[in-house]
């Protein structure tokens, strides 16, 4: 394993005068042996998009759809609590939630928990189809995935006692370019594999993995493929409250018929204490572009301070590139121009506070501010009426938000989030695209002694413009949702939803309508 990785870091310093990218984490989801339920069911409705920027790592739920509806979308939200969903140890082995719904949609999700010899095997997979809410809308996603942990023999040397997970994974969806009388099919294959180990050695705590993954999108106006091989190893010593110790990472991928490489050699120090923890890390990245090799000085600091058992202060800053891939973009917007450049965003400066209040598990809020001052940042400007490409323009952007809820009793609870948004570019003084001033979230629960719940969901979406020079704009909408649960015992029950309540003319992006009033029923079943 440590040959492997060596000549992966030596192979990438003699290619990285080539091109482009930077490393994107690629370890496997390490699934606990516990099934989450409860008498709500987590719902991405057609409101929770994320917005088409440089985003965090999405779960695949959040980056997968490709129905309008589902798409992802112009702005980010914090994960609304579910105040009546518990983790529980696992008694069931496995799960499957089925559903149907309004322009013949079908949706089937699974899985399942088991051991063979000494690996724990977990496997899960979904299939989601429908005709579509207007001509030529029609979809379908497959997504499977196998996960195992090995906990190695102690007589193994240096890796004796450490955990092993592997991840495989396959995805394939088949979408339509829908807005034109001439619409395009595209397909997009995702295939992946990845091995990660942590592990504890002489006092040292060390993390090292590698993965593979194959990417290749076609369609009528469009054929290629993206491949990607990544490594990564960190050693950290821990000292009483200190944690000393180092992270590189490589990655090099091929898209294109470019490469687009990254790297990233990095210290990391810590202080960890009851009341109060400080994290840093200092390195040195490199990502190569559509038009060279980029080199940036990576700074981090985050702090989080408990100044009373109700009270929690936190915050962070940050400096660096903050890398872009097709996959990312893809991700976010599969209505990509056949051809387009990669490039990475800087940040100047980004930095964040917040303050939490929890004074109990029935009643918590925070709130907070970020201001972020970037070269480079994504934005998504139509081609045409049918594709879009990705723009990169000097930005500062301010983020001040309020997430908060609040158990009434064992059967009432809301929860609310608000965010304000205000962003500049630097050279022609207008707001990013696709970024609304405004974003409101409010959502109310019930939950009744007969096994019966149900929730109410509410949205606005202020206006968001479409093109850098603040000329079109999408108009606000206000969204409404309703979904409802029946226990019938233990391990059934049944579900029934409502999205877009008032049916209105949703647009996520330009052209791009989200689907009209929908609902559907299914069930949950564990067994």
């Amino acid at each position: 394993m440590k040959a492997i990785f060596i000549i992966l870091i030596f192979s990438f310093t003699s290619l990285f005068s080539q091109e482009k990218e930077t490393k994107e984490e690629q370890k496997p989801v390490d699934l606990p042996e516990a099934i989450i339920y409860g008498n709500d069911f987590l719902n991405v409705k057609s409101g929770f998009k994320r917005n088409p920027s440089n985003v965090p790592k999405l779960s695949a739920s959040e980056l997968d759809s490709l129905n309008s509806l589902e798409k992802i979308r112009p702005s980010v939200l914090p994960v609304s609590r579910l105040p009546y969903q518990s983790v529980v140890p696992v008694e069931e082995k496995g799960y499957v939630e089925a559903s149907i719904g309004r322009f013949i949609s079908t949706n089937v999700d699974a899985g399942y928990v088991t051991d063979f010899n000494d690996f724990d095997l977990y496997l899960k997979g979904t299939y989601d189809q429908s005709r579509g809410f207007i001509d030529n809308a029609e979809y379908s996603k497959i997504n499977a995935q196998l996960f195992s942990d090995y906990i190695a023999d102690e007589k193994f040397f240096i890796f004796g006692g450490s955990k092993t997970r592997t991840n495989l994974k396959f995805q394939n969806y088949r979408y339509n370019n829908y807005v034109v009388q001439d619409f395009e099919t595209r397909n997009n294959l995702d295939l992946g594999m990845g091995l990660d180990v942590d592990g504890h050695y002489e006092g040292f705590n060390f993390e090292t993995g590698a993965a593979f993954n194959v990417m290749k999108t076609t369609g009528d106006s469009l054929d290629f493929s993206e491949q990607t091989l990544n490594g990564y190893f960190q050693l950290i010593n821990p000292y009483n409250k200190y944690r000393i110790g180092f992270n590189v990472e490589a990655d090099l991928r091929s898209s294109f018929g470019n490469s687009n490489n990254y790297a990233l050699a990095e210290g990391i120090a810590s202080y960890i204490s009851e009341g109060f923890d400080l994290k840093l890390r200092g390195g040195y990245q490199i990502a190569s572009y559509y038009d060279g090799v980029r080199n940036a000085l990576k700074l981090e600091a985050r702090i989080n301070a408990k100044l009373s058992q109700s009270l929690t202060m936190r915050g962070s800053f940050l400096s660096g590139l903050e890398r872009q891939t097709v996959d990312k973009l893809f991700n976010m917007n599969r209505f990509l121009n056949y051809d387009f450049d990669i490039d990475h965003q800087y940040n100047k400066l980004n930095i964040a506070a917040n303050i939490l209040f929890h004074p109990d598990i029935d009643y918590n809020f925070s709130m907070g501010v970020n201001y972020k001052l970037a070269d480079r940042v994504l934005n998504f400007v139509n081609m045409d009426s049918s594709y879009f490409s990705p723009n990169y323009i000097d930005a500062s952007i301010l983020n001040l938000y309020f997430d908060g809820f609040y158990n009434f009793d064992d059967v009432h609870s809301i929860d609310l989030v608000l965010k304000y948004n205000i962003t500049s570019t630097d050279s022609i003084k207008k707001k990013l695209t696709y970024v609304p001033d405004f974003e409101n979230e409010l959502n109310y629960r019930i939950k009744l002694n007969n096994g019966l719940s149900a929730k109410v969901g509410f949205e606005f979406v202020g206006t968001r413009y479409v093109d850098l020079l603040n000329i079109d704009e999408l108009d606000p909408y206000f969204n409404m949702n309703f979904d409802i649960n029946y226990l019938i015992n233990k391990n059934l029950s049944i579900f029934a939803k409502v999205e877009n309540l008032f049916n209105q003319d949703i647009f996520i992006y330009n052209y791009y309508r989200e689907r009209s009033l929908f609902a559907s029923m299914g069930f949950h079943w564990k067994f």
